[in-house]
């Protein structure tokens, strides 16, 4: 029998202790990583969904004298777009699209403009924005904690 149970029961404490500490610990790191592997897949979606759409808004153009889709419900129907832009704002794998498109008049020619922001109830870890429009031959992006625009450095 152990004369000094009580020393047993201190260092049972003292090893759960740095136990759960330890498990803690790396469960915050595992919980970092993943966030930053989710965040940058997802940025990376938005940059070629923004690509493509840049792409999409060129064929749309030459197909009618000069006009931009107004809106991606247009470049799902005649482009063949991913439905899964469907609606005025779609959120599509933590961000949310934003299509402005102004059409010609006889001092300026027709212009769209897309932006994809990091839907903040959808993402857990800090994105960037991004932006491009129908004058801009780069996508511009941001990690300030706002929409991005064309004065952005190039991503």
């Amino acid at each position: 029998m152990n004369k000094y149970p009580a020393n047993n029961f201190y260092l049972n404490v003292i090893v759960w202790s740095l136990f759960c500490l330890s498990a803690g610990l790396i469960y915050s790191q595992a919980a970092e990583v993943m966030a930053n592997a989710f965040r940058n897949g997802n940025e990376s979606n938005a940059v070629q969904a923004i690509q493509a759409i840049r792409i999409l808004q060129s064929e749309y153009a030459a197909k009618n004298q000069g006009k931009f889709a107004p809106d991606f419900d247009e470049l799902i129907k005649t482009e063949n777009f991913d439905d899964k832009f469907t609606g005025k704002n779609p959120v599509v794998d933590g961000y949310v699209y934003n299509m402005t498109v102004t059409e010609a008049t006889e001092t300026k020619p027709a212009f769209y403009s897309i932006t994809a922001d990091p839907n903040t109830s959808y993402t857990h870890a800090q994105a960037r924005h991004f932006y491009i429009d129908s004058t801009l031959g780069t996508i511009k992006g941001t990690d300030e904690n706002r929409p991005a625009n064309a004065t952005d450095p190039s991503i």
